[in-house]
């Protein structure tokens, strides 16, 4: 589930250890009714485009696919 802050109007991802990405992006999409998730995607989206600057290109995968691949590496 989403995280939301009691008390402010902020809400928030957490990605788990474990946790499929693409499954979580999808459920807050639904949650919120924001695809774009308060520009949480594209701050996301500016992460990856970060590390495939340092690491090279993660070619033929979804931005999903390329977070928990980041995510996956960070983690192991």
């Amino acid at each position: 589930k989403s995280y939301f802050n009691p008390g402010t109007r902020c809400a928030r991802i957490l990605l788990k250890p474990k946790e499929t990405v693409e499954a979580k992006i999808k459920m807050a999409i639904n949650e919120w009714d924001d695809h774009s998730l308060g520009g949480a995607i594209n701050h996301l989206a500016a992460i990856v485009r970060a590390f495939e600057r340092l690491n090279g290109g993660l070619l033929n995968m979804t931005l999903a696919e390329k977070i928990q691949f980041i995510l996956d590496r960070a983690i192991n």
